[in-house]
């Protein structure tokens, strides 16, 4: 069975230490393709030409253009149509898997060999936000709707799910099928896996339980430039009609949090109105957005400080 991993960069020195974590890898991969979005191709080329000269064993790497700073899923796309593999492996530019991660996946491909399957897995988080945390913090339940997993909230503790873009390995065919949104520049992957649940598309879905894939939130991330109004917008055009519970969720919680991150505390009110004009919040998730509205966590979050700070 054959993967080609597809790594979108615009050039960052991350990407040789991700490349290192392909070349890693217990089941190799065949082939590897940079997807470089930058505004230097020749520049990024030499130093790609330099860094694989180093390496003690041939691997079959290829870099194509795609840019200047087209976006995320015109690199991934771009990947998957370049791509020769049965099988898609995506990985951020600036994340690295652990060795098993690609054999990890094997025993359920091999028993899927006729189906197009879908696979995501756990993840280390590194980040000023998450300090040596592990997500997602539950598996998804038998029979339970990706969008359900990803989006409702079911407790005080939130519990909703975690699939990003560097865990998931897919059918080529499915994203041939189902392409990625070529326009959109926030929101990337769970748009797409929105898109391919709410397709007429047979696929399997499979989460491994294991951790091997270091996930690293950065400052200058996408999702931590998001604005609001366009988070609600984007999940009002593109949620199932009919998947109001979940709508309202993710806006009282992903949209609102880019409120508190990037707006004001005006665009916190708008959106919480939001979410009731085109969803139908569930308890959990009004009452966690009533405890930041009135800063309880900021609260909770200084007396925790102080407490760690005294004990030190």
């Amino acid at each position: 069975m054959t993967v080609s991993v597809v790594i979108p960069t615009i050039g960052r020195d991350s990407v040789y230490s991700a490349l290192k974590s392909v070349f890693s890898q217990t089941y190799k991969v065949s082939e590897i393709i940079i997807c470089y979005d930058g505004d230097n191709f020749s520049e990024f080329q030499n130093g790609l030409d330099t860094f694989l000269e180093l390496q003690t064993d041939n691997y079959n790497v290829s870099s194509i253009n795609v840019g200047p700073f087209s976006g995320g899923n015109v690199a991934r796309q771009k990947g998957v149509t370049y791509s020769s593999s049965e099988y898609i492996a995506l990985l951020d530019d600036d994340d690295i898997w652990l060795p098993d991660h690609i054999d990890d996946y094997m025993k359920f491909i091999h028993s899927n060999r006729n189906k197009m399957i879908l696979c995501s897995c756990c993840a280390l988080i590194n980040g000023d936000d998450f300090k040596n945390s592990v997500l997602p913090s539950r598996l998804i339940n038998p029979g339970e709707l990706i969008s359900d997993y990803l989006f409702k909230v079911n407790g005080i503790k939130i519990d909703c799910g975690f699939i990003q873009s560097s865990l998931l390995l897919f059918s080529r065919e499915l994203a041939i099928k189902i392409p990625f949104n070529q326009q959109l520049k926030f929101h990337q992957d769970i748009d797409w896996l929105l898109r391919v649940e709410q397709s007429e598309e047979k696929f399997e879905f499979y989460q491994s339980p294991e951790k091997t894939v270091v996930y690293n939130s950065t400052p200058l991330s996408v999702s931590k430039k998001i604005q609001p109004n366009k988070s609600c917008e984007w999940a009002v055009n593109t949620f199932n009609p009919n998947k109001k519970r979940c709508l309202g969720d993710f806006i009282l919680t992903q949209s609102y949090h880019y409120a508190r991150q990037n707006g004001t505390f005006k665009d916190e009110i708008l959106l919480i109105l939001k979410s009731f004009k085109y969803g139908k919040p569930g308890i959990y998730s009004l009452i966690r957005v009533l405890l930041k509205i009135l800063r309880v966590d900021c609260f909770l979050a200084n007396i925790k400080h102080a407490a760690t700070t005294k004990k030190t």
